[in-house]
């Protein structure tokens, strides 16, 4: 008499099962960068359980998740993908033959490389010589996602009246990135802004720098040395601000 015997896996065990994502960290994208979610179905001793229907879910916006297309395999896999218009963090958890499974995949979807069409900079019309400027650039990728963490993409070239040159760009944080020169020759500046190598919309930009208050150091006045009386003479005043 010969006697045999063989064993299959219990039902689905949410806390032993597994949700994993890799790489854990993409870039926003219509689909270029996607993280590949594995689903690893197991009973409460760790066995595989195959043959069982795996659904995905992911939270935020600008998602597209695809759903594993075949039930676990014999290992107790299935696998799906996940990928992001929009940066931020991803959650992906999972149910396996209708059981939500305890262990959930994290997502981190970092902005795509600057845009020069999408990024914005805001630029003051009219200063005053001595006032410090500041040059506001809203830095973002191609899908409009706030790029931190890139001050340098930004190259931004201030010429005319103050022909200062080259000025680096501070990080404010979200995206926000401010650009500051005090200008001291009255006339017009040239501010030239380009991000990863593209001119922003409306680049140059035009700062029309106004003396400053008139300062009497700075100042002269041509008076005669003598005149006769009873003739017109001409006094020459002129008024300058504390950069002449």
């Amino acid at each position: 008499v010969v006697f045999s015997a063989s064993s299959t896996a219990g039902g689905v065990s949410p806390s032993a099962s597994e949700v994993e994502a890799s790489p854990a960290t993409i870039t926003a994208s219509n689909g270029t960068s996607t993280a590949t979610i594995t689903v690893r179905v197991r009973d409460q001793f760790g066995n595989p359980v195959a043959g069982v229907p795996v659904a995905l879910a992911v939270d935020g916006s600008g998602n597209t998740l695809t759903q594993p297309s075949a039930p676990t395999d014999a290992n107790g896999v299935a696998t799906g993908g996940l990928s992001s218009t929009a940066a931020g963090t991803r959650t992906v958890t999972a149910t396996a033959n209708g059981v939500q499974l305890e262990h959930a995949a994290t997502v981190t979807v970092q902005p795509g490389t600057p845009s020069g069409a999408a990024s914005t900079a805001t630029v003051p019309a009219t200063v005053q010589a001595g006032e410090r400027t500041t040059i506001e650039i809203q830095l973002k990728d191609a899908l409009g996602n706030p790029a931190p963490g890139r001050a340098g993409a930004i190259a931004v070239t201030i010429g005319g009246a103050n022909n200062v040159g080259g000025v680096g760009a501070s990080d404010e944080g979200g995206g926000r990135y401010t650009v500051g020169y005090t200008p001291q020759a009255a006339g017009t500046d040239q501010v030239a802004v380009a991000v990863s190598g593209a001119a922003l919309a409306g680049s140059p930009f035009a700062i029309q720098v106004q003396p400053a208050a008139p300062a009497a150091a700075q100042s002269s006045a041509d008076v005669p040395g003598s005149v006769s009386i009873f003739t017109s003479f001409t006094i020459t005043v002129v008024i300058r601000d504390q950069f002449g």
